[in-house]
């Protein structure tokens, strides 16, 4: 199930490093990969990090055009 996130912090102006999940604040331990998606329908850009936080994995995505986030399970 996809969720709207809030990030607090970002690493290099990108990366999530902490994040606020229904008033509960959890720090990202590392990235494991991340990809640009390019939807050719309104142009719209998405970007993907697979995290990990603690022993939990999470896609994170940015909406580029709104900078709405979400995240679901990996």
């Amino acid at each position: 199930m996809t969720e709207a996130i809030q990030v607090l912090e970002r690493r290099f102006g990108l990366v999530p490093t902490k994040i606020d999940h229904h008033g509960k604040v959890i720090q990202v331990d590392g990235v494991d990969q991340c990809w640009t998606e390019m939807q050719q329908i309104r142009g719209k850009v998405i970007y993907h990090y697979q995290v990990r936080c603690g022993e939990d994995r999470f896609c994170l995505s940015e909406d580029a055009a709104s900078g709405n986030w979400t995240m679901e399970a990996a």
